[in-house]
């Protein structure tokens, strides 16, 4: 594969511009991808086995079921000292459930923001 130098001008500016924001964007991915690999060969080759993931039910139904990508934090959105779920997707919907005092968790709902409207951040 060939890579082509950018030339003089407006538009090696704008090349240059490109590059430099995709090579600070796509490194530390790689260095997070590498990493990843490295410390699950690791644990494997220590004799270190991980448990199968779980799924949590919120309410009635699975958290994040049906999206694309789930990915769950923990946090204590309430301030009641259990931790909270919030579940972003790849497509930018984040969602929240409530941790109950017995430790199941509420309804997952929308997350809003102060004026009550839903946060969507698109697809990145």
């Amino acid at each position: 594969m060939t890579v082509k130098r950018p030339t003089a001008g407006r538009d090696s500016l704008s090349s240059r511009a490109i590059m430099k924001v995709a090579t600070q964007t796509l490194r530390p991915l790689a260095i997070l991808a590498l990493t990843g690999a490295a410390l699950t060969s690791h644990a494997f080759s220590q004799g270190i086995q991980f448990k199968e993931p779980v799924r949590i039910s919120a309410g009635d139904k699975m958290l994040g079921m049906g999206r694309m990508y789930p990915s769950p934090a923990a946090h204590d959105l309430n301030g009641d000292g259990r931790f909270d779920i919030v579940i972003g997707d790849l497509r930018g919907h984040l969602t929240f459930s409530l941790q109950n005092a017995d430790g199941t968790f509420a309804n997952e709902q929308k997350l809003k923001d102060a004026n009550g409207k839903i946060l969507d951040f698109g697809n990145w």
